[in-house]
């Protein structure tokens, strides 16, 4: 109410070519990949953000393609997220559809309401069972580059997903059995030779 800055979430992904410069000082990369001629340098905590018994991660822009991010918010007590983006370089295309679609799937994937705020694509709001429950549109339904406010009770989660306890497991087991499939076929094939 002072005005005065609480919390302060500095993003720990950082978009490759635009924010962070991959194997910067090893490779001198051509200025029609990126004029970008220093990295940022990215942030080291998952910040929660709380507002009475609200407590909320903010992934930024790229970080919200990432289910690791969403799941270390809600493993550290995040109970619902705040996805924020600037999409303008996708255009009036499919992309910021489709990455709505991804932060539907961290909404399932972690059992959290998301509210997604988009400077040029769509701001909506994503309940836990990844249901878009509204979303910010024109008259003719327009959802791309359009002005508009949106308000929704977001319902707080308290209980953790499998995912969000687990992480990836199901994932490692499946590689873990592919790589024994892989060596158990290595070692048939040496045995009958």
């Amino acid at each position: 109410p002072m005005g005065e800055l609480e919390a302060q979430y500095n993003k720990i992904r950082l978009t490759p070519f635009n924010e962070q410069l991959p194997f910067q000082g090893v490779i001198k990369w051509p200025r029609w990949i990126t004029t970008l001629e220093k990295g940022f340098v990215p942030g080291d905590s998952y910040t929660l953000f709380q507002v009475s018994k609200a407590r909320f991660g903010a992934p930024i822009c790229w970080e919200n393609n990432f289910p690791e991010v969403y799941r270390r918010f809600v493993l550290d007590g995040a109970n619902f997220m705040v996805s924020v983006t600037n999409e303008s370089v996708f255009g009036p295309t499919s992309g910021p559809h489709q990455t709505l679609a991804m932060v539907v799937f961290r909404a399932v994937e972690n059992r959290v309401a998301v509210a997604r705020s988009a400077t040029t694509a769509v701001s909506a709001f994503i309940d836990p069972k990844g249901r878009i429950v509204s979303r910010v549109s024109d008259g003719n339904g327009a959802d791309l580059f359009v002005r508009g406010t949106l308000a929704w009770d977001v319902p707080l989660s308290e209980e953790k997903s499998f995912y969000t306890r687990h992480g990836d497991v199901f994932a490692r087991a499946v590689c873990a059995v592919v790589l024994c499939m892989l060596l158990s076929c290595i070692w048939r094939v040496r045995r009958k030779a």
